[in-house]
């Protein structure tokens, strides 16, 4: 069922904008630093359906696997209402 996350997104001119910037951001970090967070999400996601299906959303970008802008944008809600510690791992220009 998750496997099915990876999913085709949109052509980028109809993509949300706030979606291209989390794609950005996303794109600036190391997988390193992907999978640290993959990993936060795995150990929460035993508990949680948000923490399995985020922890499957970094898995795709760790593979370079593409991922839809509603994918992208849960993903960056639940890192920025995260303990500090998660959210500090993603650095978003203002």
């Amino acid at each position: 069922m998750l496997a099915a996350l990876c999913a085709i997104p949109p052509p980028a001119h109809m993509r949300h904008p706030a979606a291209q910037e989390a794609r950005d951001a996303l794109k600036a970090i190391t997988k390193d630093e992907l999978q640290q967070l993959q990993d936060f999400f795995l150990s929460s996601g035993k508990e949680n359906k948000l923490g399995m299906v985020c922890a499957e959303t970094l898995r795709c970008l760790v593979q370079e696997k593409s991922v839809s802008d509603e994918e992208l944008l849960g993903l960056m809600w639940a890192i920025f209402t995260s303990p500090p510690d998660v959210s500090a791992a993603i650095k978003m220009d203002s």
